[in-house]
């Protein structure tokens, strides 16, 4: 019965940690529809640089902070937190940037609205 309760335990936990994290920023783009999108009259280049700093500093699940990845992608930037939980597209937009932002995380963290306050920040 005992080493049946461990199995059980350890198959909940394989099941908890893959249902948990995203594979890849397609997934992550496709889990959920786009949470919203802004405007800014700033390059893509200086946007992903304010968006990056932004959350880098962004204190959210406990201790840990953001940290973010940017990859260059036709003309516009990515950037994605740990696990593709969060993710912005920045693309060119007439003559500054458009930000698309998908939320894949928890909601009872607080971490949306930490990173949505970066977000204002960055659009001007």
């Amino acid at each position: 019965m005992e080493k049946m309760l461990k199995l059980l335990s350890i198959a909940a936990l394989v099941f908890v940690s893959s249902s948990c994290s995203l594979p890849n920023l397609d997934a992550a783009r496709s889990k959920k529809y786009i949470d919203s999108i802004y405007f800014s009259s700033e390059s893509t280049k200086t946007t992903a640089t304010c968006l990056k700093r932004g959350w880098e500093k962004t204190k959210t699940y406990a201790s840990w902070g953001v940290s973010v990845d940017e990859y260059k992608i036709n003309n516009g930037y990515v950037l994605y937190t740990q696990y593709f939980y969060e993710v912005l597209d920045i693309y060119p937009f007439n003559s500054g940037s458009k930000i698309v932002y998908y939320h894949n995380g928890s909601e009872s963290v607080n971490t949306k609205e930490l990173l949505i306050n970066e977000i204002n920040k960055c659009v001007k």
